[in-house]
């Protein structure tokens, strides 16, 4: 039982030191950006992997690296339903764009 305290406690003393390392690589090495940076999320017609996609994209900007950045849903051949997702997703995540491939070219010159 001692054995197995122990090998639990070695456990969480890791992660704990591993997420202190983490937060403070992340404190050191955030900068602020003075240029627009983009997530580039190019979609086509498929409806399941997108609301899963556009998901973990929300959580990566929400992250410390990504905080300045901005997500553009790319309209490669969306069909209906995929871009009904991409629109739910622009109106409540303002960070998250939804762009057809000229009106991304057209923002970015």
């Amino acid at each position: 039982m001692q054995i197995i305290s122990a090998v639990i406690l070695v456990v969480l003393a890791v992660i704990g030191a591993a997420s202190v390392i983490r937060a403070a690589s992340k404190k050191l090495y955030s900068t602020k950006m003075t240029q627009e940076v983009y997530l580039v999320v190019p979609m086509k017609a498929d409806a399941q992997s997108a609301e899963q996609t556009l998901r973990t994209v929300a959580q990566q900007l929400d992250e410390g690296f990504y905080k300045a950045a901005r997500a553009v849903c790319l309209d490669c051949g969306m069909d209906e339903e995929t871009k009904e997702i991409c629109r739910k997703f622009s109106r409540g995540y303002p960070r998250i764009l939804h762009m057809t491939p000229r009106e991304f070219l057209d923002e970015v010159k």
